[in-house]
């Protein structure tokens, strides 16, 4: 059948389990991904802290220790420390002027001092560089949610394009395949031959071509033919003609495609035409005689099949070609609630389905204007020059839509055919 759709695909409804074994994979990869990254940066800030605090400790240690150098002379930092400790000891409450400003002087350097010892042991101290506090953890958890419901989003977005672009090439097929079948069938009738039979807005009727052969023998008395080359459909029915070539006379002045009505076919050697015989040389007719039967036959020696005609087989040589052919008629039609491309050949009660789904009759799925000679349009089979045909196609299945119920897409193909004349 002519556009036949892949059933198997899945529906756009959900997700798939391929699709939801990616989501994971993504997740799992963005998770260590931010893990690393969380890593990376807090060992980074860590050390930056080290850093930090270790050239603030450098920094002040100098200046304490220039500053202890000048205190009493140069003397060293043990000295200064001892002469602390003795004055303690002491527990002299009774201090002069002078030596309350040298107290104050030593009490102020012996906070520096304290504080350089505590800032020179700040490594025993510092908070290890390993692990997450829960704090970041709990940062890295808000990022990671936030990055994996941005690529989820993505990923549905990417594939919701995914599944219209596939039912808009699914349609745009169909239609393809649709105008290409009508314009082939609609070229080969004559509309002054009779090869039309009806026309309106929606079908059209015609005799198609369902075979062909060459007549290669002839019975002696009954209009029966032997016929090689045979190919297609070749039947008796009453819905079957079949077009045979009449040469005449010498030039093409009176050749023409006759019309005659096939009566009955036999099997070869049946029939009465048991071999074949391509005519007398110098008349051509092929009307064997007793001496003549069986001579000269070209490569065919046996008729494929032997057919008898109702009507004028005058001036029809041997060699002639025929063509058979049945009434076959196009339109829409409506199967399982959708509208479809079909045919009826011959005498069928049903339409055969080729393509589709179209849209309904109403919303103008297939619509055929014919025109005449002159341009106009025209209801006449017999003066048909041009047709116009119009397929408005939709997709087998619907995509679903942001906040809205699935939806089949649509699209719309437009071609203009010429007959035969």
């Amino acid at each position: 059948m002519i556009g036949e759709r892949f059933e198997g695909i899945r529906g756009v409804r959900g997700v798939s389990l391929l699709e939801i074994l990616i989501g994971l994979s993504i997740f799992a990869i963005a998770l260590l991904a931010l893990a690393a990254a969380g890593g990376v940066a807090a060992r980074q800030v860590a050390m930056g802290r080290s850093e930090m605090h270790r050239w603030a400790a450098e920094h002040r240690g100098d200046r304490l220790r220039q500053r202890v150098g000048r205190f009493r002379g140069g003397a060293g930092l043990s000295d200064e420390l001892d002469g602390f400790r003795r004055e303690a000891e002491a527990g002299s409450d009774h201090y002069s002027e002078e030596e309350l400003r040298t107290s104050d002087r030593r009490g102020h350097r012996r906070r520096e001092l304290n504080e350089m010892n505590t800032l020179m042991r700040f490594p025993s101290c510092r908070r290890s560089d390993s692990g997450f506090t829960l704090v970041e953890f709990l940062v890295y958890l808000v990022i990671s949610v936030v990055a994996i419901g941005a690529i989820f989003q993505l990923v549905i977005g990417q594939g919701r394009l995914y599944s219209k672009q596939r039912e808009l090439i699914d349609v745009r097929s169909s239609l393809r395949e649709a105008a290409a079948f009508l314009a082939w069938e609609l070229r080969q009738p004559s509309a002054s031959g009779g090869d039309i039979y009806s026309i309106s807005p929606d079908s059209f009727a015609v005799r198609s071509i369902q075979g062909s052969a060459i007549i290669c023998a002839e019975h002696g008395t009954s209009l029966r033919f032997g016929l090689v080359a045979v190919s297609g459909e070749l039947e008796d029915t009453a819905d079957d003609s079949v077009l045979v070539f009449a040469a005449g006379a010498v030039g093409p002045a009176d050749d023409q495609w006759r019309v005659v009505k096939p009566v009955r076919f036999w099997d070869a050697p049946g029939g009465g035409v048991a071999s074949c015989f391509w005519g007398d040389p110098d008349i051509g007719k092929g009307r064997a005689d007793k001496s003549d039967a069986g001579a000269g036959w070209n490569g065919y020696p046996v008729p494929d099949t032997v057919i008898e005609i109702s009507g004028n087989m005058n001036n029809v040589y041997m060699g002639a070609p025929i063509r058979s052919f049945r009434k076959v008629q196009y339109g829409i039609y409506q199967e399982d609630g959708r509208w479809w491309l079909g045919r009826r050949v011959g005498a069928a009660a049903v339409y055969e389905r080729l393509t589709g789904p179209l849209r309904a009759p109403q919303d103008s799925g297939l619509v055929f204007t014919w025109y005449d000679q002159a341009g106009n349009v025209t209801n006449d089979p017999a003066d048909v020059a041009l047709v116009e045909v119009i397929l408005r196609g939709e997709s087998l299945k619907g995509v679903r839509q942001v906040d809205a119920a699935a939806a089949a897409q649509q699209d719309t193909l437009s071609i203009r055919v010429a007959l035969r004349g």
